[in-house]
């Protein structure tokens, strides 16, 4: 393998940063808490790639101006579900959002795939509140933030109850075999800590633009040099919240930044 293409990352999980120090040499010192633990790294910059929830506890870390701006998001709850179906009833022609406005849910996405011998679809539910509540009631685990696949049947009742191919036929017979043909299922409630929201908006009346350019860069409280090597970038604090490209175009800002 050619060695540029190794990278030299190792990834630590399970750990939960409580503290940072600044250093007389420009580093910072980060504690973390795992497994009743506590481990100290050195850091000579520092990207807090987080979502509202886990800033506002380090808030009291952050310089005054930086903790007012981590609090200028909302934090919108979202639960995602999706369905496998070996035989679906719509087709690559599908538009999203169909039967959305008959189904609890704020958003309704399809995809389709179909080869020789096979057709696939996979249909993908995302629900906010009021809607979120139908599919809440369906998550196993409660106390931990996880993925869920084909944990809980009635996830997949629930589904039938709007989204089968005749909604309005109750054959139960063929909701039976309807049923069989949803080879793979799982939900995920993003509202749970540590992540709080699925997807976040700007509080009325904040500059987004100007916020985000304080949020890329800046230096602790009481650190020796204006280094400015504190980075916040993420889906929460960007300029196209609720997409993963408001996520990456933080990011690259704090590339630049550093480079």
């Amino acid at each position: 393998m050619d060695s540029r293409s190794e990278l030299s990352v190792s990834l630590h999980l399970n750990h939960r940063l409580t503290a940072l120090f600044p250093q007389p040499d420009g580093r910072v010192l980060l504690e973390f808490k795992t497994d009743n633990k506590t481990v100290k790294v050195l850091a000579k910059w520092v990207v807090l790639a987080l979502p509202r929830c886990p800033l506002i506890q380090l808030r009291p870390l952050l310089p005054e101006h930086i903790g007012e701006l981590v609090d200028s998001v909302i934090p919108i709850p979202l639960v995602k579900c999706f369905f496998v179906n070996e035989s679906p009833w719509w087709n690559e022609f599908t538009p999203p959002q169909t039967r959305a406005s008959s189904t609890p849910a704020r958003e309704i996405h399809y995809a389709f795939r179909k080869d020789e011998s096979s057709k696939r679809g996979i249909v993908m539910v995302y629900g906010d509140p009021p809607s979120m509540h139908y599919w809440t009631p369906f998550v196993q685990q409660q106390e931990h933030l996880k993925a869920e696949l084909n944990l809980d049947k009635r996830l997949v009742e629930g589904y039938l109850k709007y989204l089968r191919s005749n909604p309005d036929n109750i054959d139960i017979k063929e909701i039976r075999e309807e049923a069989e043909l949803i080879s793979c299922f799982g939900i995920r409630d993003w509202s749970r800590e540590p992540f709080e929201a699925g997807c976040h908006i700007w509080k009325a009346g904040v500059r987004a633009e100007e916020a985000i350019k304080e949020l890329t860069a800046f230096s602790l409280q009481d650190s020796p040099l204006s280094n400015k090597n504190i980075h916040i970038c993420g889906e929460a604090y960007s300029d196209f919240q609720g997409f993963i490209e408001g996520g990456l175009r933080t990011a690259l800002r704090v590339v630049k930044q550093i480079l």
